[in-house]
């Protein structure tokens, strides 16, 4: 059921599935760890820094912890990298340390398909599977808030621990519309990862799949086509876009979502702008830009849309005559962030041409709750 490294959290949750309480996940993961059938792929950094810390007092000595190390892969190699890394909150010249994190665990091949098989034989397979798929759409949501706070690597290095859980999630076939409604809401708060980080054409396909399997008209779905009209965007896919951006404007008026509709008129005065069609843009972009959005967590906010506006007001000229505005092709990057040029950085920087008022990060017990005693100390969010 567990397809990738997993902790003692996301363990919890699909045990709790089975009536299995937390203090048993917890002396299970123990056992089977003693018993060579569990195999530990990182330690508790906490307790490593504790123990590092006692023997360097009492000058016994010297552990080094290279586990938890931060991975850097991650760090701004380019003159754009180094301004991304800026705009995370970090810089080139001190590397903060990594936060604590938890124990992860990993099952061999063979022991899965043992396991897997005897939770179908106990018919048990349906409750598990939905168990993990609502314990991966909470880990893409405590991204999602990670990505909006101080230093984005948080997000970044969240998603990659779980890319192997988040990918099953999303690709696993749902048991029932609302399964799949489930991974939808997965494949939205990822919207960073699909839509930044350079993924837009995995993000289309999970959001093209899943749309398919929720034909009811609800709040979440309006939002994945957004998402899916933004990303269509992106990939200068017009038609598809256009289309997408409709059916997203249509579903977010149903529901009343102001919030959706903002980043619908935000994709369209990208697809204005890649047209060198500078007076709808400014139209479109003018409406994103002075909207106050009520759900902050998700999607591109009004920063975005000000940059956007400011270069089509640019290429308007002083007599408001559109000048041609040349759209870049894809540049390759070294590192997960934004792509160069002005669509790439305006599209996923903040570059915070209005302050916005500090929204203080949820507590991550809120965010992702579990069966687990005291709160998810996953990735520095609490």
């Amino acid at each position: 059921m567990l397809p990738g490294d997993f902790d003692g959290w996301l363990a919890g949750c699909v045990g709790s599935s089975s009536d299995v309480s937390a203090q048993e996940v917890e002396a299970s993961l123990e056992h089977l760890l003693r018993a060579s059938v569990l195999v530990r792929v990182r330690a508790d950094t906490a307790a490593t820094a504790d123990t590092a810390a006692t023997a360097d007092a009492t000058d016994t000595t010297h552990v080094t912890d290279t586990i938890g190390a931060t991975d850097t892969t991650d760090a701004p190699t380019t003159t754009f990298g180094s301004a991304y890394g800026s705009a995370c909150g970090t810089t080139s010249g001190s590397a903060p340390a990594p936060p604590p994190t938890p124990p992860r665990y990993r099952l061999p091949t063979a022991t899965r398909a043992i396991g897997l098989a005897r939770v179908r034989a106990a018919g048990e397979e349906a409750v598990a599977l939905r168990a993990f798929r609502m314990a991966c759409a909470a880990l893409a949501a405590e991204a999602q808030v990670a990505w909006q706070g101080p230093d984005r690597r948080i997000a970044v290095q969240l998603v990659e621990s779980e890319r192997h859980n988040l990918r099953a999630a999303l690709t696993r076939p749902p048991l029932d519309t609302a399964d799949a409604l489930t991974a939808l809401d997965t494949a939205v708060s990822l919207w960073f990862r699909w839509a930044v980080c350079g993924r837009r054409r995995e993000g289309r396909v999970h959001l093209g799949r899943l749309l398919r399997h929720c034909g009811d008209d609800t709040a979440v779905r309006a939002r994945a086509l957004w998402l899916a009209g933004w990303l269509a965007a992106q990939d200068r896919a017009h038609r598809t876009a256009e289309s997408l951006l409709d059916r997203a404007a249509h579903a977010a008026a149903r529901h009343a979502d102001a919030d959706t509709l903002a980043r619908v008129a935000h994709a369209r005065g990208v697809l204005a702008l890649c047209r060198a069609d500078t007076g709808t843009a400014v139209a479109w972009l003018r409406r994103a830009a002075e909207h106050a959005y009520q759900d902050t967590w998700y999607g591109p906010g009004p920063a975005y849309s000000q940059v956007l506006l400011a270069i089509a007001l640019a290429a308007s000229g002083a007599a408001g005559t559109p000048v041609p505005v040349p759209v870049p092709g894809p540049v390759p990057v070294s590192v997960p962030g934004p792509v160069p040029g002005p669509w790439g950085m305006a599209a996923a920087v903040p570059l915070n041409l209005t302050p916005a008022p500090a929204v203080p990060l949820a507590p991550q017990n809120e965010t992702r709750s579990g069966p687990l005693p005291g709160p998810r100390c996953g990735r520095g969010l609490s």
